[in-house]
């Protein structure tokens, strides 16, 4: 009997495992420093050249080595958008501009991962998209003076229709769930793709900008930041914050209103194919000015949804699953400067590039489910994660890192995903102690993944 194979050579998928463990081993992407021996270069770079090798088939190959059964599971569909920016080389031309007035060049990349809506579990990366700008177009644009043009083709040819599409791919890469709610921030407030998410049955939550334009009891219209400051606060709550880049990490006190309301189409170019309004609910979050920090912007969230919120419960598993949407975010963190550094790629070729991107975005997204599994709250379980080998490696490995007290032991299930976290951490200098220590983070993970992968090397001479 035949064995499948995605690339249609064996040989391939068995080279890009081992382009998957170089890259969290060594935490890059530089090929010269994920190869030992001048063999495993070549060995490399020919299979990220390899035009038998594309995202697609890379994804595809990763997830039948790593199934996950979705049945009865209420996924969350995470989307965002993160430009890639691969310096000044001239010789990259071909992959267009990042931003309007500079010459840098890169891409655009929008992954979708996908988390249970219950417990937060990350069940790995569903799809990807990458987008160029077109490079002479931008040329002559910059030469002339000319602003952005207003795009008027239809939807499905706009760069925005990824919205769409990335969840479309997403939702038939894991099948027989109960449901799919999509969930996106402010650039995913577009109402062509609302629309099209109600003619496909799907759920949304998405943060508006706050001003879509809606329908007013009389029948006329108004911005739905007016009618929401006719809302009455329906409750309040205190959520810990955690530290970005424009934000200190504190306890927020945040006041909730909530309540259903009715989208109307924009009058400006309006697609015939979409229905001229749709009906959602309205989740309000905002911050009380006591509790900002350092005059820093507070927390105003305005959440749209087919989801019902009719009371506190339904609104904060909302606001919760909303707040899941930062996980993303420290997927591109751990993809870039503070992790796997794909911006400092030394690739030219584009389809090399795509290839070792969606490569390095797998690594990064198998650091965040061992963050995400940390507090034993997920239902995950090691094998999902770690082969036979590697999870007799952690059993190990657990009995030299466990402390004599009950306070130092692995208060982890051996089959859960947590237990594996656990030691993970431990490894990458955690401390331990549940309540005192601070709790793990991508980094700490990244750290202490490295090392565990190390030892594996070890490991596997002594099998």
């Amino acid at each position: 009997m035949d064995t499948f194979s995605f690339f249609g050579d064996t040989r391939l998928d068995s080279r890009q495992d081992s382009l998957i463990e170089a890259m969290i081993t060594r935490q890059s992407v530089v090929v010269n420093q994920l190869s030992e021996h001048r063999k495993d270069q070549v060995a490399f770079q020919r299979f990220l050249n390899n035009k038998k090798v594309n995202t697609d088939r890379i994804l595809s190959c990763y997830q039948l080595n790593n199934p996950v059964d979705y049945s009865g599971k209420e996924l969350l569909l995470i989307q965002d958008t993160s430009d890639v920016c691969l310096g000044f080389n001239a010789n990259r031309g071909l992959l267009g501009y990042i931003g309007q007035n500079t010459k840098k060049t890169g891409f655009d990349l929008h992954p979708c991962i996908v988390l249970d809506a219950n417990d937060g579990a990350c069940y790995g990366l569903a799809s990807l998209e990458i987008h160029y700008t077109d490079y002479a177009k931008t040329i002559e644009r910059q030469q002339k003076g000319l602003p952005k043009p207003i795009n008027k083709a239809p939807f499905e040819e706009k760069q925005s229709y990824r919205w769409v599409s990335t969840a479309e791919k997403a939702i038939e890469n894991s099948p027989n769930a109960a449901s799919y709610t999509i969930v996106g921030d402010q650039e995913s407030d577009i109402y062509d793709a609302i629309a099209r998410f109600k003619q496909q049955g799907y759920d949304y939550l998405i943060r508006s900008r706050g001003n879509r334009l809606i329908e007013t009891s009389d029948g006329g219209s108004e911005l739905l930041t007016k009618q929401l400051q006719r809302w009455n606060v329906e409750f309040e709550f205190s959520l810990a914050l955690p530290k970005t880049d424009k934000r200190t990490a504190h306890q927020a006190n945040l006041k909730v209103k909530f309540g259903k309301t009715t989208l109307l189409q924009p009058k400006s170019r309006p697609d015939k194919t979409v229905d001229k309004q749709v009906e959602v609910f309205v989740i309000e979050v905002k911050e009380s000015p006591d509790t900002v920090v350092n005059n820093e912007k507070p927390i105003h969230w305005i959440l749209i949804t087919s989801h019902p919120i009719e009371n506190q419960q339904q609104a904060l598993h909302y606001i919760q699953c909303y707040c899941w949407r930062w996980l993303i975010e420290q997927v591109f963190r751990t993809l870039k400067s503070k992790g796997l550094d794909i911006e400092n790629s030394q690739i030219e070729d584009k389809q090399a590039l795509e290839n070792q991107t969606v490569l390095a975005l797998i690594a990064a997204v198998q650091i965040l489910q061992l963050v995400q599994a940390r507090d034993g709250k997920t239902q995950q379980k090691t094998d999902q994660v770690f082969t036979p080998d590697e999870i007799d490696c952690l059993k190990k490995l657990n009995e030299k890192l466990e402390g004599k007290t009950a306070k130092l032991k692995n208060p982890h299930p051996t089959n859960s995903l947590a237990f594996a976290s656990w030691v993970i951490a431990r490894l990458g200098g955690w401390k331990g102690y549940k309540g005192k220590a601070r709790p793990p983070g991508p980094i700490t993970m990244k750290i202490g993944i490295v090392r565990f992968y190390n030892v594996m090397q070890g490991y596997y001479l002594l099998l």
